[in-house]
């Protein structure tokens, strides 16, 4: 369901979070560091993000190794930075090309 993605996608600590696993999966050892929180809260937000299929994980002995599930995810938010960032851009529905570009 859309709004359960862009639901877990709304929060900058989860934003934040599928910017470092955009790198490539990532330990949550190496994860909590990023963040001024305690692990468990950063834990939930990962949690939450793989209740919405947005990551996986799995488990390397002691450690839990996370990684995005679809790449695509990535050029969503992407796209949805650009869309704040530049809001005077318009792009035609379905064109891939702007009204500049043209």
């Amino acid at each position: 369901m859309p709004e359960t993605l862009f639901a877990a996608l709304g929060n900058d600590v989860r934003l934040s979070i599928v910017g470092l696993l955009a790198k490539g999966e990532r330990c949550l050892c190496e994860i909590t560091p990023h963040f001024h929180q305690d692990p468990s809260v950063v834990c939930r937000h990962l949690q939450l993000l793989e209740r919405a299929g947005v990551v996986v994980s799995r488990r390397d002995g002691q450690r839990t190794i996370y990684r995005l599930v679809d790449r695509r995810t990535v050029r969503l938010v992407e796209a949805a930075v650009d869309i704040v960032k530049r809001p005077g851009r318009k792009r035609l529905a379905g064109s891939g090309t702007s009204k500049e570009d043209r």
